[in-house]
């Protein structure tokens, strides 16, 4: 049984046609290195691109805690800025209220419940100003506008954007002609109600 001769192509085109084929011409050395050299620089490319976007990633990532920590810190001045200006407020009402009524309501607990019910819608954050570093003060109000779960307290603020702050900054002032000025109208009323609190609490259950 005879086997298959297995032949070059050289071979064969000499066999068939009685001409040999010339070699390949060897590779260019100048083209080599122009594919070496793109090849280079993509994966350069490549890995530049890959190091910006976790660069950028770790940069946003760093930007928003430091945003959520300035959130959490005005939220907590605003807070205790609201509390002080209602014991403030409460503290000198009860004092004002004492002396008005010392004669017919001593119990001073009692005073004070009614002052804090009289004087709740004045003794917040109404007319307070924040001040803040002009891209803080543009972002917090970006972001509490497009939020529907914004505090309420936000809605009585004023936010002042002030250059001389640096980011991160807050500075928190109250306009006291203006809480003056609800002062003296909430005091008539608390008065009112601590006279009829007196009277009620005294009147002779049969009428008389």
């Amino acid at each position: 049984m005879s086997r298959p001769i297995v032949m070059s192509p050289g071979v064969k085109d000499f066999v068939l046609t009685g001409t040999i084929r010339p070699p390949p011409p060897p590779p260019d050395p100048a083209e080599a290195i122009r594919k070496a050299a793109e090849q280079a620089r993509r994966e350069a490319v490549a890995e530049t691109e890959a190091r910006l976007r976790a660069e950028f990633a770790g940069e946003r990532q760093q930007e928003q805690k430091r945003w959520a920590l300035f959130e959490k810190r005005l939220d907590d001045l605003l807070k205790s800025m609201e509390k002080q200006i209602a014991d403030q407020l409460i503290g000198v009402s009860i004092g004002v209220a004492a002396t008005i009524l010392r004669n017919e309501m001593p119990n001073k607990t009692m005073i004070e419940e009614v002052i804090r019910e009289t004087l709740a819608p004045i003794s917040d954050l109404q007319g307070v100003k924040v001040r803040l570093n002009p891209v803080d003060a543009a972002r917090l109000i970006a972001s509490r506008n497009g939020s529907a779960d914004a505090p309420s307290m936000y809605d009585r603020l004023e936010i002042v954007a002030d250059p001389s702050l640096t980011p991160g900054d807050v500075m928190m002032e109250s306009r006291n002609g203006y809480f003056d000025a609800r002062i003296k109208e909430r005091l008539t009323l608390l008065e009112e109600r601590l006279r009829l609190r007196y009277r009620n609490q005294h009147a002779d259950p049969t009428g008389n």
